[in-house]
């Protein structure tokens, strides 16, 4: 004879585990739509064990990360995760919000550097200016925009703050109002690690890919995948 065992899942020690703390859940009434909800005394969140939209999900945020960093294009993971585009385009949105460059350390060496693309068709050209530190090879930072001082000088005030020893450029007439001639330098295969990681980067990213249709719309889009591909775990 097989014994089974049952709970009550409307006592408070019920057996259903809180996704987001693993508290213990009682039940809460019911939603609209009939369904059973479930409430957490620990983290005081409410919960039902199948959603309708699988974008309530608590993993489907890092699966939307992991596809974004795997290139994978946004029609393309909506029909993966079954969630429509526009909810797909609006978790990218706010993941980048939540992203933030690393911790810069004193003293070190960088290389500096422009990506060209287009947003809506190639006569809107726009180029994604950022740094890499040269020892760890990690974007520290970046900026979305026309090849001006004031886009440059976005990515090259963080490292200056931390008195670096040598910032490496191409030969763009820019760098040299923008950086002292003691910190600057333009020699030659300076900036391999970033060359190397731009074309990592036309790989990795569909909307970076030379001929594809998966073309960024927007550039909050284009700076929002950058930032998730470059800054997240």
């Amino acid at each position: 004879m097989v014994l089974t065992t049952t709970s009550c899942y409307k006592c408070v020690g019920g057996t259903i585990s809180c996704d987001s703390c693993a508290g213990n859940l009682i039940k809460y009434g019911r939603d609209i739509r009939g369904k059973q909800r479930y409430f957490c005394k620990k983290c005081i969140k409410t919960t039902v064990l199948f959603y309708t939209y699988q974008a309530c999900h608590v993993e489907t945020n890092p699966k939307i990360i992991a596809l974004t960093k795997e290139g994978v294009g946004i029609l393309s993971m909506a029909r993966l995760l079954s969630i429509s585009a526009t909810t797909i385009l609006k978790r990218i949105k706010n993941i980048a919000s939540t992203l933030f460059p690393p911790t810069l350390s004193n003293n070190q060496e960088y290389e500096v550097d422009e990506l060209k693309t287009y947003f809506l068709q190639k006569s809107n050209p726009i180029w994604i200016a950022y740094a890499l530190e040269k020892e760890s090879r990690r974007v520290v930072s970046l900026a979305v925009g026309n090849r001006s001082n004031f886009i440059l000088n976005q990515v090259l005030q963080p490292l200056i703050k931390t008195y670096p020893k040598m910032i490496y450029t191409d030969k763009l007439k820019n760098y040299k109002h923008l950086i002292d001639n003691n910190i600057h330098s333009i020699r030659n295969k300076s900036t391999n690690h970033i060359e190397r990681m731009n074309l990592t980067l036309r790989t990795h990213l569909k909307r970076l890919n030379r001929r594809t249709l998966a073309y960024s719309k927007c550039v909050i889009m284009l700076e929002s995948i950058v930032r998730i591909y470059c800054w997240s775990i």
